[in-house]
């Protein structure tokens, strides 16, 4: 508490005291200075010599930390957004591969990490769940404030398979569209429908994917043509007018 002696040290960090000490055990202290270090201090023995070397290495600040909270959004989804896990990373862990913390949504999709953290870049993730969304993240910057923001929108997935139905044109038996397949390895199943009700002609063709593009040709002008991809054993049932089954794409050019 009572200082015995204070210098000023030189423009190379040294310094020297003008009272002379007894023998004893004393310590050395440089105070605190807000912003650059914390008190920093040196143990010293003075025995039968002049001590040359209370060196006094200053001690940084510990680095002041921030909560991170936010929210997870359905997106167009529609999942379910509590009970989610989600991780933090630091943004330079591209591959997520270490993560900082995590938390779980509650029932609001809300979720706050326990581990405070200073300043700087990271990114909230939640992982991919098949048949309901993608991993989906965001990005969060710390800057001398708590985040409250975080706000991740679930991605939806992105399909294994696609298929759209081009322009109807002049071709074939009359008529022909030209059907475009992003995927392989599985089947497509097209109906095409001529006329209405009771005298509807309908028409279904399956055969295996071998490339990007399949054509259909029929007779009758503006015929419906609605098509599927699907596995082998996954062929769609018509009955009663409904078409019911599993599958991994659909198009149609029905209003």
């Amino acid at each position: 508490q009572t200082s015995l002696d204070s210098a000023t040290p030189n423009e190379d960090g040294t310094y020297s005291f003008t009272k002379k000490e007894a023998n004893g055990s004393y310590v050395v202290v440089v105070a605190a200075a807000e912003g650059s270090y914390t008190e920093s201090t040196k143990n010293v023995t003075v025995s039968d010599a002049d001590v040359t070397d209370a060196d006094i290495t200053l001690q940084a600040e510990p680095a002041q930390t921030y909560t991170i909270s936010g929210k997870v959004d359905a997106g167009e989804t529609e999942a379910d957004v509590s009970k989610i896990a989600v991780n933090l990373y630091a943004s330079s862990d591209t591959d997520h591969q270490t993560s900082l913390d995590s938390a779980t949504t509650d029932q609001d999709g809300k979720y706050s990490f326990a581990t405070k953290e200073a300043k700087g870049t990271y990114v909230v993730v939640v992982a991919a769940v098949e048949g309901s969304y993608a991993e989906s993240k965001a990005d969060v910057t710390v800057n001398d404030a708590d985040v409250i923001d975080a706000v991740i929108t679930l991605q939806k997935e992105t399909p294994d398979y696609t298929l759209s139905i081009g322009a109807e044109s002049n071709g074939g038996v009359g008529y022909t569209r030209t059907i475009t397949v992003g995927g392989n390895g599985k089947y497509l199943v097209t109906a095409i429908t001529e006329g209405s009700g009771d005298n509807a002609k309908v028409s279904v063709v399956m055969f295996a994917l071998t490339g990007t593009t399949a054509s259909v040709s029929y007779q009758t002008k503006g015929a419906t043509v609605e098509t599927w991809i699907v596995s082998a054993n996954s062929m769609p049932k018509f009955t009663n007018g409904a078409i019911d089954g599993k599958f991994d794409a659909h198009a149609t050019t029905a209003d």
